[in-house]
């Protein structure tokens, strides 16, 4: 829309097409996060770009974010309305999520309670903390997912300044990642995918272009102790091993490609997620706690998928993928899924997908 043919709200219109009281508008003015535009008379007028601004604030606001994070975290950023989008439908579902889940346990004990049956105070602190404790974890996650997917502005390291972030890595499940240093560029080596390049945000901190992902260091007293990944509004942690077992690793994930042999827990664990995901009330223990939030987050997606494919009936042992996962066909009686799953040393599950 160009600006000779742009809708321009005074503040008394804008609070009240967006509910936001003129105080809130005025306040957000003050603190630098929208700058209406000025009439002769100085009467404040509102844009596009100060709509689009204030759906973002809203949005951030929804992550418990105080309106100086969110100053410091929008100065100099032109509005992504993208991501403010998906930003607040992460909030929406959280609080969908959250009503759907309370709503189920209060049938349960209202059923209970038509029975005669007593309630105990254990039931009703889970009920509280069903409606309560269950969103902050929403908002921080959808949050984090937020702020990996900011824009990022490369700066220049150099050699020096990452030449002992070169190594080894290896992570909660097991799998092994090398960071290589090629002519002055890092980059992030993961088994059977092409090197990432590595763009320095800060000393330590890196990011992907074109993709929500970030690799930071950990040091203590100076030596750098951990590697970190953050994606999907999650952050996975590493720690540096020595070359040899590196390369132990790295060769038996070799000898499973070649071998192309399932392990011996990998149907069973499969079946054991089905039926999970399509239970009432789904147990997630035997998940790794970054997968575990994932499928709490999904559960009702997923029990809808699994309804509408109805009982399963066979399940078929494809592949060994090239990052160590057991790839399986489920055949339902109404369609099939091609699922993929890796465990950690622990013997949970810490990859799982479904397509």
């Amino acid at each position: 829309m160009g600006k000779d043919t742009e809708e321009w709200l005074t503040a008394q219109q804008c609070a009240t097409r967006t509910g936001l009281s003129i105080r809130a508008l005025r306040l957000y003015e003050q603190r630098g996060l929208i700058s209406p535009r000025r009439t002769t008379k100085d009467w404040r007028l509102y844009g596009r770009s100060e709509i689009e601004r204030l759906h973002e604030i809203v949005a951030l606001k929804a992550f418990g974010l105080s309106l100086k994070d969110i100053g410091a975290l929008l100065s100099g950023q032109v509005t992504d309305l993208g991501r403010a989008l998906d930003t607040q439908r992460h909030a929406l579902e959280a609080r969908l999520r959250q009503a759907e889940t309370g709503l189920r346990a209060i049938d349960v004990l209202r059923q209970r309670f038509d029975k005669g049956e007593s309630i105990s105070t254990e039931d009703l602190l889970g009920l509280i903390h069903t409606m309560e404790g269950a969103p902050e974890t929403e908002a921080a996650t959808g949050w984090a997912r937020y702020e990996q997917a900011r824009p990022r502005v490369a700066t220049s390291l150099s050699h020096n300044q990452m030449a002992d972030l070169e190594g080894a890595w290896q992570f909660a499940d097991g799998l092994v990642v090398r960071t290589k240093l090629v002519e002055g560029k890092l980059h992030f080596c993961p088994p059977g995918q092409p090197a990432y390049r590595l763009w320095a945000e800060a000393p330590d901190r890196f990011f992907i272009k074109g993709l929500p992902v970030q690799v930071s260091f950990t040091r203590r007293e100076g030596a750098v102790v951990g590697l970190n990944h953050h994606q999907d509004g999650g952050v996975e942690t590493a720690v540096p091993i020595d070359s040899a077992s590196a390369a132990l690793a790295e060769t038996t994930l070799a000898q499973r490609i070649t071998e192309q042999q399932p392990l011996a827990a990998s149907a069973a664990a499969i079946r054991g997620v089905i039926a999970t995901h399509g239970a009432a009330d789904p147990d997630f223990d035997n998940l790794a706690p970054a997968l575990k939030r994932l499928a709490e987050e999904q559960r009702d997606h997923m029990a809808a998928v699994l309804a509408s494919l109805g009982p399963l009936q066979s399940l078929d042992f494809t592949r060994v993928s090239d990052t160590g996962l057991d790839i399986f066909i489920a055949n339902f009686a109404q369609g099939r899924l091609e699922i993929g799953i890796g465990f950690a040393p622990s013997g949970k599950i810490s990859t799982l997908y479904f397509t």
